[in-house]
């Protein structure tokens, strides 16, 4: 039987025959897989010679990657122990090389002494020993493992902690390597990029006839020192009286080999002029360089580390917290302290690492609790890592003190960020007097270029920002130039600048995708400006102003309950000093505000904002405040005043100069038309309403139109799941009013299913309410569904449940007031229960309920948690 099986495609024959051929003359003997006799078996003879084999060498290409035929023969020499792998274009691997690492013979011309033909040669010998020639003199054997060591020498250091997380990174800079003779990888300090180097180059080593060699650079203080530094880490003497960098290139043009060189930011010119001119020089010679910034070679490939993934960081604090203390060990209490850190140390392995060194003295909990002081907390390093990378504080420093003058002041003053920031944003708040936008963009580029600003370029409007560490760290630093007070009031300026137009443009002027992009990336920094505004040193005339502007930003994002909070905050602080037109929009987002969550306390509000709004003279504000006061009087039953409020509305509206009746007052013109005409005269204004919103795009509120057409003209009860069914399918995340919308069609689907009472309906409905627990907020929506609910346990026969959730129901429509549009679907679960239950029983229960709390009535809902089968087939 033969020595070696070689596995290929059609396309690499020529290749296959001249690898047989070389293999042979060594003295193995040799099949290839198309060598079989016609009488035999294919898969019988096929499987034979596989087991016979002591080597099974696969030749991949494009064409053998996607073969059944190759791909299966890989697999069963892999199970066996016994593949061989190589590549004959470069192309990555379809099979893990966990027992012999591929080598790349894309270019081999036959020649003995090439690199990857050795590393072919010592593999194969290392399973199928070495060849007998048939010359009769014996074959030179295939170097050991140990003697490849010798001819393949390399100073990469052995013991080195365990890598988590980065396997993917490792193979992707490989298959870089394969292909370009420089490969930088770059990132933020402490992210692990020296790590992921040094692994890389452990893997790779017996790819390079002279080995891998590493050159740390971070101790070299002066540029003129790095090709001295270059030449000791690869045991070269250089000449006296030559140039150092002409002689090292001289010395290194016909190598084969991988030089890694570590920490080029502080010589990054002189690591540059290197890799050029090694490069120029010989193309056996690859670079792989790590630094917090681009080498700008060209050729230069470039992987950016981006920070551990939440599993990986919490594995490896896990990892390193017991290998602090061996008695010491994360449990199943610790999780969410573990991910929490995780997250706010930006899932950086250095900071990882000295944080899980403090978790044995501190516990889990302890560590997150004082992460807000984490410059004096993460101070573990190693004894043995370089200076720079013993504190937290300490890496940050020798990044910041790299940068000029005006990198550092724009990075500092980018610290009053939160959240991300786009470049107008950045320009509008960090430049000044002595800086202009310009110069703040291109700074921005530069530290984006040093990995202390992260980019997601991808965006329609690309959007950059701080990791949480770095802001901490540029905050300190803003504080120590005595500029944060100025850089906040500037922050919370260009925030309120921003969401002014929100209102307006909400349901106007811009479609969903585009009011999305524009204004849902901003909550972070809106919450921290009005953090700020309403703080010690904080301004409340600003603070006012902002809460009343930026109600489009969260109500769209059916933010009620954040948006009520800075409500009640800015509320008591509306004093005489607050300027009338402030005051006239303040009042009417707080009585908009309180239409879908509290109608009652909106009633007592909007005439104050009415009458605000006639005193600042501003008709558009003034219209939206009637209308707002005509939703609220529709709520409570008070049609025909409703009614006079609305059409005092449009005409307002209709005088202005662009004479545009906004669709929200179509709709409630329809709503008004149904109470009067009926359904066939208010469809058209429902219809033209929802027609208009889709036309420029404003699907979410078109949606939430769609919701209050079906539910004040309902379809027959044959249709009516399939139409609620079909409307919450329609909902996008990044819609406007999205989850406001899906409560009420999730509690108008419930309440069809309730009705329908078929087969499985029950069922559904519960798990329609399940799927929409966390979603469901205050006010009525909450008590629409908690309606529906009260009508799914009287259809499924639980009447305790209905009544308690009755007399929840009650309560709920009592503290919030001026719900009279919910009485027909109140007054419908209270006449299914007086059917079915003796009046004592009903009212002892509804008092019952009465006393339950929101989330007792929630979870009530429910219903029993579905049983556990016990078939476990």
């Amino acid at each position: 039987m033969s020595d070696i099986f070689i596995s290929y495609a059609r396309s690499t024959e020529p290749q296959a025959q001249k690898i047989e051929d070389a293999l042979r003359a060594l003295g193995y003997e040799v099949w290839r897989d198309d060598q079989i006799p016609a009488h035999q078996a294919f898969g019988k003879f096929l499987e034979e010679r596989l087991t016979a084999a002591k080597a099974v060498l696969v030749l991949w290409s494009a064409e053998a990657a996607d073969s059944e035929w190759v791909r299966s023969e890989a697999s069963r020499a892999r199970t066996m122990g016994k593949l061989v792998q190589l590549t004959l274009d470069r192309s990555p691997l379809p099979m893990p090389f966990d027992q012999i690492q591929c080598a790349d013979l894309a270019g081999w011309g036959g020649e003995s002494v090439h690199a990857g033909w050795r590393k072919i040669v010592s593999s194969v010998g290392d399973l199928a020993g070495p060849g007998a020639a048939k010359s009769g003199a014996p074959a030179a054997p295939a170097p050991t493992p140990a003697q490849r060591r010798d001819v393949e020498t390399d100073n990469l250091p052995r013991r080195l902690s365990s890598l988590f997380g980065r396997q993917a990174e490792v193979e992707q800079i490989e298959a870089l390597l394969s292909r370009s003779g420089l490969v930088t990888i770059t990132g933020s300090g402490g992210v692990g990029k020296t790590r992921l180097a040094i692994e890389v180059a452990q893997r790779t080593v017996g790819q390079y006839e002279d080995g891998a060699w590493l050159v740390e650079l971070a101790p070299v203080s002066e540029a003129e020192l790095v090709a001295g530094a270059i030449a000791r880490a690869l045991a070269i003497d250089l000449p006296v009286g030559q140039q150092p960098l002409d002689a090292l290139i001289e010395r290194l043009r016909l190598r084969q080999c991988l030089i890694v060189l570590d920490n080029c930011e502080h010589v990054i010119d002189a690591a540059a002029a290197f890799a050029e001119a090694i490069l120029d020089a010989s193309r056996g010679v690859r670079v792989l360089a790590s630094s917090q910034e681009l080498l700008g070679v060209e050729g230069e490939q470039v992987f950016r580390l981006r920070s551990l993934d939440e599993a990986d960081a919490a594995a490896l604090f896990a990892e390193r917290a017991t290998a602090a203390d061996a008695g010491f060990a994360v449990n199943e209490r610790d999780t969410a302290a573990v991910k929490a850190i995780c997250r706010r140390l930006d899932g950086i392995p250095l900071a990882i690492e000295m944080a899980a060194a403090r978790a044995p003295s501190l516990g889990c909990d302890g560590v997150l609790r004082r992460l807000d002081d984490r410059f004096r907390l993460l101070t573990g390093g190693r004894r043995t890592a370089l200076p720079r990378q013993r504190t937290l504080a300490a890496t940050l420093d020798w990044s910041h003190g790299l940068l000029s003058e005006r990198d550092a002041t724009v990075f500092r003053r980018l610290g009053v960020f939160s959240g991300g920031f786009t470049l107008e944003a950045a320009s509008a708040v960090a430049a000044d007097d002595g800086l202009d936008g310009f110069e703040v963009v291109d700074a921005v580029s530069s530290l984006v270029a040093k990995s202390l600003v992260s980019a997601d370029p991808g965006a329609e409007r690309p959007r950059y920002r701080l990791l949480e560490t770095g802001r901490a760290y540029a905050l300190e630093k803003l504080d120590a130039a005595g500029e944060t007070p100025a850089f906040q009031r500037r922050h919370a300026e260009w925030v309120l600048e921003f969401v002014r137009p929100s209102g307006d443009d909400f349901g106007s002027h811009m479609d969903d995708e585009s009011f999305a992009d524009r204004y849902f990336g901003e909550n972070d920094n809106l919450e921290r400006a009005l953090d700020w505004t309403f703080g010690p040193s904080g301004d409340d005339t600003l603070g006012v102003t902002l809460v009343a502007h930026s109600s489009g930003v969260f109500n769209c994002q059916s933010l009620y309950s954040d948006y009520l909070r800075w409500l009640d905050i800015a509320a008591p602080r509306l004093d005489g000093d607050i300027p009338q037109p402030v005051r006239a929009r303040f009042l009417l987002s707080l009585a908009s505000s309180f239409m879908m969550s509290l109608p009652g306390r909106a009633l007592e509000m909007v005439d104050d904002a009415i009458a605000a709004c006639r005193a600042d003279g501003d008709p558009t504000a003034l219209a939206a405040a009637l209308n707002a006061k005509g939703v609220t009087l529709y709520m409570a039953g008070r049609i025909t005043e409703a009614g006079e409020l609305v059409a005092e509305s449009m005409r307002l509206i209709a005088s202005l100069p662009t004479g545009r009746t906004p669709s929200q007052s179509k709709l409630l013109s329809g709503l008004l038309r149904l109470q009067s005409d009926g359904a066939e005269a208010a469809m058209p204004l429902f219809n033209e309403a929802i027609s208009d919103l889709r036309a420029f795009g404003a699907h979410g509120l078109a949606n939430w139109f769609d919701c209050n057409r079906s539910t004040a003209v309902p379809p027959p009860d044959s249709e009516a799941v399939g139409v609620w069914r079909d409307i919450l399918a329609r909902i996008r995340p990044r819609e406007i009013l999205a989850d406001l919308t899906s409560s009420v069609a999730t509690s108008q689907l419930i309440s069809a299913l309730a009705r329908r009472a078929g087969p499985g309906d029950a069922e559904e409905a519960i798990e329609t309410y399940r799927g929409a627990f966390k979603r469901i907020d205050r006010g009525l929506s909450r008590v629409s569904i908690l309606l529906s609910m009260g009508l799914v346990a009287v259809a499924q026969g639980r009447l305790h449940d209905g009544a308690l959730l009755a007399g929840r129901i009650d309560v709920i429509i009592s503290d919030i007031g001026g719900a009279e549009i919910l009485n027909l679907q109140r007054y419908e679960l209270r006449d299914q229960l007086r059917a079915k239950l003796p009046p004592e029983t009903l009212d002892a229960l509804l008092a019952e309920g009465a006393r339950l709390t929101d989330d007792e009535a929630l979870l009530l809902a429910a219903g029993p948690p579905p049983a556990v089968s016990s078939d476990h087939r």
